[in-house]
């Protein structure tokens, strides 16, 4: 979580650096889901070396909803690296962002290029056991939550009940970590497996946008442009009379995550 010191800094730089004439900040979730073209829903974002699920209803994200977990893509290239030891562990990210998958495969190997030229035959085992820590935190040493599906799980049920079928049907993936192959379809699975005995006539839909790696920045380009967002600008007039606390008064409905 960014503490208030940390947004004054930036805020700081962007106007002192940069000159920019006017300057916002909203939580990166908050976004992701604007680029989806929703205003309420939850959002599963899935970087380099934290997941989070967090609540967005009506374009302000819920506080108690909000479950962390530091598991990523770094724990899917560390896990890589353990079942190819022979390769280093640039070679298995690169490995992972080009041919790590969730789903299983008849096929027993593949053959794999790296961006040096080099070409590797790995079991499909391999790209794919390297995964499964992000349906099971307990392989990438996580023990705070059991696995992904049961925080969207918990995330859903500190909502109203009249709002849950809602979040059901509006699960958004974000981040890198979501575009390995097949992760929405086998999360999905998971989550299936763990909700379906509860809620028998609910409808689950994960959606998966195909930019999802970009979301926070589409779906700041679009907040910015929406003409209730201009209130939240910070002019740089405004900073330079009250100075960088300003932002916690300004900002105080997007306090960041």
């Amino acid at each position: 979580m960014a503490v208030d010191s940390q947004r004054e800094k930036l805020m700081e730089v962007m106007f002192e650096k940069f000159n920019v004439s006017a300057y916002s900040v909203a939580p990166s979730p908050v976004l992701s889901l604007y680029s989806s073209g929703r205003g309420s829903g939850i959002v599963v974002e899935s970087g380099h070396s934290l997941t989070q699920t967090i609540i967005i209803y009506e374009g302000y994200f819920v506080p108690n909803s909000v479950l962390q977990a530091d598991v990523g893509g770094a724990n899917v290239t560390e896990m890589l690296s353990m079942v190819c030891p022979q390769h280093s562990l640039d070679d298995c990210n690169n490995l992972k962002e080009c041919y790590a998958s969730c789903q299983q495969s008849q096929s027993t190997s593949k053959e794999v290029t790296l961006p040096d030229g080099k070409t590797l035959e790995l079991s499909k085992s391999e790209l794919t056991s390297c995964t499964e820590g992000m349906f099971d935190f307990a392989l990438y040493q996580e023990f705070e939550h059991a696995s992904l599906q049961e925080m969207i799980y918990k995330s859903i049920m500190t909502a109203d009940m009249e709002n849950r079928k809602d979040l059901f049907a509006n699960i958004i993936l974000s981040g890198g970590n979501t575009l390995i192959e097949g992760f929405r379809d086998m999360l999905k699975k998971k989550f299936a497996e763990l909700a379906q005995p509860r809620h028998k006539k609910v409808v689950f839909k994960i959606v998966a946008p195909p930019e999802r790696k970009y979301s926070p920045w589409i779906g700041g380009s679009i907040l910015a442009s929406l003409g209730a967002f201009q209130q939240k600008f910070i002019t740089k007039e405004m900073y330079e009379e009250q100075g960088p606390k300003i932002i916690h008064e300004v900002c105080k409905n997007f306090s960041n995550i």
